[in-house]
């Protein structure tokens, strides 16, 4: 899906990185500036001219004061860092201090093209109207994510689902079925209910009733096997 022209600002001093992931924004329709040095970085912010910063984060950063400045410069920017040692840690530090989302360096271009699609719709930007639950259900997904500090690809292991899967979720480009989001509240650890919407009318009721039906369903089957199994070793 294209994720609409967006001006993207990127700051990263790994040169061979840098320049694939231009070459990958630009394919996708993407205007890109790309910068390797801290000072041109601020410079290209004060000029106010890119709605999202791609920013490089290493272990010599000293995130909250870097942050604090980009925000001090430009408070409505949509930050999105990366980082190659991404840590749980490192994920929460980013977010409390302005990035919009965290991402793991190599960037992989599934994840990027979310994470950029998410920044757009956060600054207004022009993207096509989805449905206003499901919509609603793709943030809740999204914001756990970012709450653990996980990648796509970590939730799709974890929720035993494909990382395309998960990310049409957290798009909302595709219809969830009950059972996925069963797995993806599994992977996230959670309970499935608190990733639909506060109030979500009465289609959506339908589809919580049924999601609690089957999350019954699949706890008896639970319940059943471990009786069989204690059953068993008693007789052993």
């Amino acid at each position: 899906m294209h994720d609409g022209r967006i001006r993207v600002l990127l700051f990263d001093r790994d040169e061979p990185h840098r320049s694939a992931l231009r070459a990958l924004l630009e394919r996708r329709g993407h205007e890109v500036v790309s910068v390797s040095s801290l000072d041109r970085l601020l410079d290209h912010v004060r000029l106010g001219r890119s709605p999202v910063l791609l920013l490089e984060l290493d272990l010599e950063t000293d995130v909250p004061l870097l942050l604090g400045t980009i925000r001090s410069i430009d408070r409505q920017i949509a930050i999105l860092c990366f980082c190659s040692r991404p840590s749980i840690d490192g994920a929460l530090v980013a977010m409390r201090n302005g990035a919009f989302d965290y991402l793991e360096k190599p960037v992989d271009a599934e994840e990027l093209g979310l994470a950029l699609r998410e920044a757009a719709r956060s600054q207004g930007l022009a993207l096509e109207t989805l449905d206003e639950v499901t919509v609603r259900t793709a943030e809740r997904l999204r914001a756990r994510r970012q709450e653990l500090g996980l990648t796509l690809r970590q939730v799709a292991a974890r929720s035993g689902l494909s990382t395309s899967t998960v990310s049409s979720a957290e798009r909302g480009t595709a219809a969830i079925t009950v059972r996925t989001l069963h797995q993806l509240a599994l992977g996230l650890q959670t309970p499935a209910s608190s990733l639909l919407p506060e109030d979500p009318g009465a289609p959506m009721a339908r589809f919580d009733q049924r999601l609690v039906a089957i999350e019954q369903s699949m706890n008896r089957s639970a319940r059943q096997r471990r009786g069989m199994a204690s059953r068993v070793l008693g007789v052993q």
